[in-house]
């Protein structure tokens, strides 16, 4: 190591004595008049050549030139570094503003037809504001009627029928409690619609055995509700009368060609739409009517008098179920009488003695009956047959058709004993004596006549 150089303050400067006197001097202290030179150093190695080890622990023993000489080189790959950084932000922001061109592109034709189908749904729903004024208008020239479709017609055809069928097994199958007793019954009632369920027996004797009582109190009621309540307007009840006296008159005096019957058709339509709408303006403005429907508790009082003495259950929710049977079968007249289309409700005629006809009818539930029986005469029609004339537009009134087939039975009734009160044991009824003694008369008038 090269020799420490003497410290500056270690030196003899020359002095100098201040005489108390003297204002240069201070109490004998001497004052440096100037400050002398630093001696020069001797010339030694340095110390990265030397490869002394800093204060730091730096070691110099690489030389500095070195790194002296990689400088230019770190710079030329810096600059070459920076311009491909350059030219990499460059390329990605090209990319960038080409992929913002196109989204912009895209989003110009999504407005466009954005505002093409605005426009459409303007021009669409100004046509439809259009037509619904055009129609507005015919309705108004013309009555419009409601669309009753056939599968909903049979749909609740078929759901009366299902509940006349409960209520009959329902209160009428198995054992009577108090026997056939007729003392309050209305002969008149009795003959219009229980006396024609049957063909060749009595009724009687079908209400005797209770396998059969059910299907001829199904039978009873249905004919109760095709002569009482269908066509008969019970649902517009206060005016029943005086409506149910036009109608008939006027289809009475109708003829029967197609056309004719639809002009009936279509006036009765509108006469029952404007009766329905005056009823729900007086249901409205006068609310419901405080006394009750004394003609409809009359009808159930002498269907009530009629079944009572076949009645096996004591059920008190007989009379109840019967008004809601009678309340649906108006319901359903209201809805067909609201039909241009004109709907028959048919039974065979009373007199006919009826063989089974798979086309227009078919057999009870259970009951089966093979192509070749010789048994195949009808004995109880328990449902009329449904038929249909025209459509709802007014069209095809020269067409007729069978929505519905009627169900029959054949089965007769068994045989048995006669009872104590009976003379014998089987009773015919009056339609098949009368024709049985018609048949007679023509076998004995006809040869006579030849």
């Amino acid at each position: 190591m090269s020799p420490q150089a003497p410290h500056p303050l270690n030196h003899n400067p020359e002095t100098m004595v201040i005489d108390s006197n003297d204002d240069e001097s201070i109490h004998g202290v001497p004052i440096p008049t100037e400050r002398p030179p630093l001696p020069a150093r001797s010339p030694g190695p340095r110390r990265d050549e030397a490869g002394e080890q800093g204060p730091f622990g730096v070691n110099f023993e690489r030389p500095i030139p070195h790194i002296v000489e990689r400088a230019p080189k770190d710079s030329k790959q810096v600059t070459k570094s920076r311009d491909e950084l350059h030219a990499q932000v460059k390329e990605r922001e090209e990319r960038l503003a080409e992929e913002i061109k196109r989204l912009r592109n895209e989003l110009q034709a999504e407005r466009q037809k954005l505002k093409n189908a605005e426009e459409s749904s303007r021009m669409q729903q100004k046509k439809y504001k259009q037509a619904l004024i055009e129609n507005n208008k015919l309705v108004s020239q013309s009555q419009a009627f409601p669309l009753m479709t056939d599968s909903y017609l049979i749909s609740q055809v078929e759901h009366l029928r299902q509940e006349i069928r409960n209520f009959a097994i329902q209160h009428y199958d198995g054992d009577t409690f108090n026997g056939p007793n007729k003392g309050n019954l209305d002969p008149a009632f009795w003959r219009h619609y229980m006396e024609p369920t049957t063909r060749t027996y009595a009724p009687e004797d079908y209400l005797e055995v209770s396998e059969m009582r059910p299907m001829v109190i199904e039978a009873f009621l249905w004919r109760v509700i095709v002569g009482e309540v269908f066509n008969n307007y019970w649902w517009a009840i206060r005016i029943q009368r005086a409506l149910s006296r036009v109608m008939n008159f006027v289809k009475k005096r109708s003829s029967s060609k197609p056309e004719d019957i639809r002009k009936v058709q279509m006036w009765a339509a509108s006469t029952t739409e404007l009766v329905i709408e005056a009823h729900n303006l007086s249901q409205e403005t006068r609310g419901f009517d405080e006394h009750p429907d004394l003609k409809k508790d009359k009808l159930a009082e002498d269907i009530c008098d009629i079944l009572e003495p076949y009645c096996c259950s004591h059920d008190s929710s007989l009379s109840r179920q019967l008004r809601h049977v009678l309340d649906n079968a108006i319901a359903l007249d209201r809805d067909i009488s609201r039909q241009v289309a004109q709907v028959k409700w048919e039974f065979p005629p009373k007199d006919d003695m009826v063989s089974f006809d798979p086309d227009t009818m078919k057999l009870r539930e259970g009951e089966k009956i093979s192509a070749s029986s010789v048994n195949r005469e009808v004995q109880i029609v328990i449902c009329p047959c449904l038929r249909k004339r025209g459509k709802s537009d007014g069209k095809d009134f020269q067409t007729e058709i069978l929505l519905m087939k009627a169900k029959v039975s054949c089965e007769a009734v068994p045989d048995r004993e006669p009872s104590p009160n009976q003379g014998s044991g089987t009773h015919y009824s009056h339609s098949f004596l009368d024709a049985f003694v018609f048949r007679r008369l023509e076998n004995f008038i006809r040869p006579s006549q030849v």
